[in-house]
C-alpha cells in the first residue's frame, strides 16, 4: 500500500529530544545502538531500526506488554532504562494523535494495534515505514501504555546517518501500573 505523505503538517524535525529505551541488564548492545530485526512494528528485517519512548514509563510498558507474566515482580526484573539525549535533523513522520494520521491517512487504531500475529499485528506500520523508509523516522503513540500523553518514535537508519546519539545514561526504572498496559491479545 502506498501512503500519502505530501501534507507538510505531518512531518516534524525532532532536533534534539531526550527519550528511553528499556535493555536486559546483560545485554550485549549499547543503549542507543539500533537492529535490523523482523520482531518491531515498523522493521522488516532489513531496516535498521531505533525504538525509544517519550518517557520512561513507555519504554517499560512496551517490554511488559508482550510478558505479561512479569507483571507482579516487575520491580526484580534484570532491566535497565536508559535516557538517550538524541538529535534528529531529518524530517520524521508525525503520527502521533488521530487527526495526524487521518491525515496520510492512515488507520490510527492500527498504530496500537495488539493482535497476537505480529504480521497481522505490525503490516500497515510495515507499509508506512517503506513509504517513509528515507525519513528520519516515525512518531507514533506508545501501543503499550494506555495514556495517550505518552508516545515513541522509531528512528530510521543507523546512528549517524539521519540521527546521533550524544549518550546516554542510565535512569531509575519506573514500575508501570498494570492497569496502564495495553497487553498484546
Amino acid at each position: 500500500m502506498t501512503y500519502e505523505l505530501v501534507d507538510p503538517s505531518i512531518w516534524f524535525r525532532p532536533g534534539r529530544v531526550t527519550l528511553y529505551r528499556i535493555t536486559p541488564a546483560d545485554s550485549t548492545f549499547l543503549p542507543d545502538e539500533p537492529f535490523n530485526s523482523d520482531a518491531g512494528r515498523f522493521s522488516d528485517g532489513k531496516r535498521w531500526v531505533l525504538y525509544v519512548s517519550a518517557n520512561p514509563e513507555g519504554a517499560v510498558a512496551e517490554m511488559l506488554r508482550h510478558n505479561p507474566e512479569l507483571i507482579s515482580f516487575q520491580a526484580e526484573l534484570r532491566f535497565r532504562v536508559f535516557e538517550i539525549e538524541i538529535t534528529a535533523d531529518s524530517d520524521s513522520l508525525d503520527v502521533r494523535t488521530a487527526g495526524q494520521s487521518a491525515k496520510v491517512p492512515f488507520p490510527f487504531d492500527r498504530l496500537t494495534s495488539s493482535e497476537r500475529d505480529p504480521a497481522e499485528r505490525y503490516k500497515e506500520c510495515r507499509d508506512l515505514a517503506d513509504d517513509a523508509n528515507d525519513s528520519g523516522g516515525i512518531a507514533y503513540p506508545c501501543a503499550a501504555h494506555v495514556s495517550q500523553s505518552i508516545w515513541n518514535m522509531a528512528l530510521f537508519g543507523e546512528m549517524d546517518e539521519r540521527w546521533t546519539s550524544s549518550g546516554y545514561v542510565e535512569v531509575e526504572r519506573p514500575i508501570v501500573d498494570p492497569g496502564d498496559i495495553r497487553f498484546v491479545a
